[in-house]
């Protein structure tokens, strides 16, 4: 049964393998097996991903090998799931230092995601709808008493605004869905006109499931590219703190073009445009990577840490300085969901010499 499991977290299943542990996971004592696995997945990643394979096995062996009345078989194909006998003594020590450091701040605990709609009237969402479309929102049962007006000021386009630490689905006027990240705005109006294009805008972070319709293309604009398509699913991502812009393919085919120099490229599932100030590419990329957010978790594949406390900061609502510059381009892989902001960083720490604290509300990284 753990052979499953390995295989799921190496990328490794097929899909007949996919469906038998699905079925596997409906029996409660095999699904509690499985996350065990999962969090030490990520640990391990983190923990000694930058070491040498032999370095690793040789340091495994030695730390098992010294355990009493405990003899443990493993090839390099499950390196990573036997080192759960080293981690869990590490885990021990890391959860004595959160307790010690007390809890980090979280900024606002509960930011309001907020829609201001063409009439320039800004309301707070405040349930937990799965999915909100503007119409919704013209019931006073599902959003806060406190409705605002802006300075008569009528904007053409809703705008869906939110915050660090939320995110949020919203179901456009032609029944597309897109899900928003954390820290992202997404601007749309209430209806699409029945020709010409359906043109939304995005700032930071969106996934997008695109009813098709041929007639009239979907276009997303952000400041460094335009994407079109006619009906698929594709994940964009475009931070104004970020050096480039990102628009992934999950299914379908869609049409980049950058900005500045209106250079046009088409890719293809599992591929990335990427857009920077140099120019627009096209490369290959691990989807996964990409749509995680979607399902709350927090994926790193070969990431530097200069980008994954960016994504710290917006998944916890938290604010990060990073004193120690060296650390800007190392390099990690890991996966984490329900972990705390101050599990995660105790767990770079298993690799990474630094120190952090807390100062007027920000959390300081340093040497």
């Amino acid at each position: 049964m753990e052979n499953l499991i390995v295989k799921y977290l190496n990328n490794e299943i097929s899909p007949e393998e996919l469906a038998e542990l699905k079925e596997k996971l409906k029996d409660p004592g095999f699904k509690q097996l499985f996350e065990e696995y999962r969090k030490v997945n990520s640990l391990a990643e983190l923990s000694i991903g930058n070491i040498k394979t032999d370095e690793k096995l040789k340091a495994l062996e030695k730390a098992i090998g010294d355990r009493p009345n405990r003899v443990v078989r493993f090839s390099r194909q499950y390196f990573r799931y036997a080192a759960v006998f080293i981690l869990a003594i590490a885990v021990v020590s890391v959860l004595s230092l959160i307790f010690k450091k007390g809890g980090l701040p979280d900024g606002d605990r509960n930011p309001a995601i907020t829609l201001k709609l063409e009439d320039g009237t800004v309301k707070k969402i405040t349930d937990d709808k799965p999915v909100i479309t503007v119409d919704t929102y013209t019931r006073t049962k599902d959003i806060n008493p406190e409705t605002t007006k802006t300075n008569k000021t009528t904007t053409p386009l809703n705008e869906l605004s939110v915050p660090y630490g939320k995110r949020v689905r919203v179901k456009l006027p032609d029944g597309s869905e897109v899900s928003l990240n954390a820290g992202s705005k997404l601007k749309y109006p209430s209806t699409f006109k029945e020709k010409g294009q359906r043109n939304v805008y995005l700032e930071g972070e969106g996934y997008f499931s695109v009813i098709r319709n041929e007639k009239v293309p979907f276009v997303v604009h952000t400041p460094k590219m335009d994407i079109e398509v006619l009906g698929t699913k594709f994940n964009v991502s475009s931070f104004s703190n970020d050096d480039r812009t990102t628009a992934v393919l999950v299914e379908g085919s869609v049409a980049v073009r950058e900005t500045v120099t209106r250079k046009s490229v088409v890719i293809k599932p599992g591929q990335a445009a990427i857009a920077e100030d140099n120019g627009i590419s096209v490369k290959k990329v691990e989807v996964s990577k990409y749509v995680a957010w979607t399902r709350g978790e927090l994926l790193f594949i070969d990431d530097t840490f200069e980008d994954i406390l960016k994504k710290l900061e917006r998944h916890y609502n938290v604010s990060i300085t990073n004193k120690a510059p060296s650390l800007n381009q190392v390099r990690y892989s890991g996966r984490f969901d329900t972990e705390s902001i101050d599990q995660v960083l105790e767990a770079f720490k298993i690799n990474t010499d630094f120190e952090y604290y807390i100062e007027k509300n920000r959390i300081i990284i340093k040497n």
